[in-house]
């Protein structure tokens, strides 16, 4: 609400080609505003940047200071190239919603207290935490749809263009998009697909038409970018429209100036965002039982809460935060549960080893024969 209170920007910006939606800082190196690292060199000179701070609280999480901190740095450029996307947020739209979400919480409220059985199986604990999880990005969301209204009433521009399509911010964005009847948008595929990731899969009574509501169906993105054949077949299964395949997979460009050493003993470990103590225990494990000389370099998720346990040989073992592109041209093998990384790491040729969470399904696309199939595809892509 702190934020609201400050102008709501109307002013129309004409001179804007394209529109790239992203998350500020976490897309952005910090000696380079203009280096994002999912549409690179899509984003011309005659582009502009929507960029949100406070985002979805999932892929970015900031607090309010931080908040203020980002937003001056950005005011410091005097571009047309940069748009804050929260100064588009009013304070009548934040009250609306926060009236909104009271209602909605003792809606929510009701469904936690009924039992739900499975054939005899009770998920009612699991239903439980889904529902609080989906009540936390509720306002939020919310919020993003009628902070796009504002933009979109506000802002001449040729195309708009968006990642995390799949996701529920994506989903928001879809529904804003279609509900101001913007003409010209494009999706982007955000990582690796599977045909274990169900997030990928809608039934023809959920895909979006003109003749259906938006409660009982998604919006989906008008046209949609995916990086490989795969990827593609997954997305026109799953009922989407208009996939088209993209020429170039700029967030993988860095692939092609990584270097691999062969002749290399280090192991690089890479955790995804809830799995990190796991993996470390795994590693341990393997230190204490193995007599080996490899050195393990491990690389914890940016946004992981890991807490280091005690480590035997932990000599053996190097925790690094350097850019990914570092680690892979130091290492031979690669260790991963589900991390996108292994994909990479198998796309330059390294060795890689997935490991099974207990009770968790892999969604690793290296476990599906048809992806395999296509590695050499994406290679020439990459790395020629």
């Amino acid at each position: 609400m702190m934020v609201s209170f400050f102008n709501f920007n109307k002013k129309f910006k004409d001179n804007i080609k394209n529109i790239f939606f992203s998350s500020y800082p976490l897309h952005f190196k910090e000696n380079n505003l203009f280096s994002e690292d999912k549409f690179r060199d899509l984003v011309s000179k005659n582009d502009s940047f929507l960029l949100t701070l406070f985002s979805d609280g999932f892929h970015q999480n900031i607090n309010i200071f931080e908040y203020f901190k980002y937003k001056n740095k950005l005011k410091k450029i005097n571009s047309y190239k940069i748009i804050i996307f929260e100064n588009f947020l009013s304070l009548k739209d934040v009250i609306l919603t926060i009236i909104k979400s009271i209602k909605i919480f003792y809606s929510i409220l009701k469904l936690k207290q009924k039992t739900y059985q499975l054939n005899g199986i009770d998920l009612s604990g699991y239903l439980s935490e889904e529902l609080n999880v989906s009540y936390s990005r509720i306002s939020r969301n919310i919020l993003i749809i009628k902070t796009l209204d504002n933009f979109f009433k506000c802002t001449s521009f040729e195309s708009f263009n968006y990642y995390l399509h799949e996701y529920p911010i994506g989903r928001a964005i879809s529904y804003a998009i279609k509900k101001n009847n913007i003409s010209n948008s494009f999706a982007f595929q955000h990582g690796p697909s599977s045909n274990r990731k169900l997030l990928y899969f809608l039934s023809k009574n959920e895909t979006y038409t003109n003749e259906t509501n938006n409660l009982n169906c998604v919006p989906l993105p008008k046209n949609l970018y995916t990086e490989d054949n795969f990827s593609k077949k997954i997305y026109y299964l799953s009922n989407y429209k208009n996939v088209k395949l993209m020429n170039k997979i700029p967030r993988l460009y860095y692939l092609k100036n990584i270097y691999v050493k062969k002749n290399t003993k280090d192991i690089l470990v890479v955790p995804g965002l809830h799995d990190g103590d796991f993996l470390l225990k795994e590693i341990n494990n393997r230190l204490i039982n193995s007599k080996s000389d490899n050195f393990f370099i491990f690389k914890p998720h940016p946004r992981s809460n890991l807490k280091k346990i005690d480590l035997i040989n932990s000599k053996r073992l190097i925790f690094s935060n350097d850019h990914i592109s570092n680690l892979l041209s130091r290492v031979s093998k690669v260790i991963c549960t589900y991390s996108s990384v292994a994909i990479e790491a198998k796309i330059l040729g390294l060795e890689v080893e997935l490991i099974d969470l207990p009770g968790k399904i892999n969604l690793s696309p290296l476990l599906d024969p048809e992806f395999i199939k296509i590695l050499p595809e994406l290679q020439n892509k990459l790395l020629k």
